[in-house]
């Protein structure tokens, strides 16, 4: 308990390890307190390039996941667009699924090569979902956008995706409420994915996908 370095390390000690990361701003604030101006500004800096290319990083990958499946970018964004209380629902039903594990695992106590062996598949795989969902709810988003500005590029992926995830990162930048609101599209974006792939591999798979085969109007400038 003698410097800030070590009343951070035993707070982190004193937390759940599946919740230990809700901490990490106010622990990273007791840190911070003893710095001076120049070394606290430095860090906020630090911190603000270092959040701005991890969210360029997902655009791309959004990006380059709307270039190779642009139909299941579309279907996506279509049920969305259909049902967005539905994908809501089963993106919370989703989430909390992912809650109970980690607590189940945080009571059981489990060996590390076990816990890794359960975790890093399943973390990939909701790593997958986020990322498609998000990238059906830019594209949605972006649609909208391309469409009001009556844009010759209507029905372009890429463009729609690039439209909308830019608007929902530049979204993050307002202070809490930003983080709140993105917080909800994860939500959506995760239930959006998942209701692609029942609908994909359920009766109805076909229908969606001729749906999706026709390309919307272009619009005439």
């Amino acid at each position: 308990m003698r410097s800030n370095g070590i009343m951070v390390k035993t707070s982190v000690r004193l937390l759940p390890a599946w919740l230990a990361w809700l901490a990490t701003p106010a622990l990273l604030g007791a840190g911070i307190a003893g710095q001076s101006a120049t070394q606290q500004l430095a860090g906020s800096l630090v911190v603000l390039v270092f959040m701005v290319c991890l969210q360029l990083g997902l655009l791309a990958v959004c990006l380059v996941y709307a270039v190779l499946d642009p139909r299941q970018v579309e279907l996506g964004s279509r049920l969305q667009r259909q049902a967005p209380l539905k994908s809501f629902v089963v993106g919370v039903v989703a989430f909390v699924i992912l809650l109970l594990l980690a607590a189940i695992f945080a009571k059981l106590h489990p060996p590390r090569e076990l816990a890794a062996l359960v975790w890093l598949p399943l973390l990939c795989v909701y790593a997958y979902l986020l990322v498609t969902g998000f990238a059906m709810t830019a594209h949605g988003i972006g649609e909208r956008i391309q469409s009001n500005l009556n844009s010759r590029a209507l029905g372009s992926s890429f463009l729609a995706v690039l439209y909308g995830g830019g608007v929902l990162l530049c979204v993050n930048f307002l202070l809490i409420l930003g983080q709140v609101l993105l917080f909800v599209a994860g939500l959506i974006s995760l239930g959006s994915a998942v209701r692609v792939l029942f609908v994909r591999n359920g009766d109805r798979g076909g229908a969606a996908t001729d749906a999706v085969d026709k390309p919307p109007p272009v619009s005439s400038v």
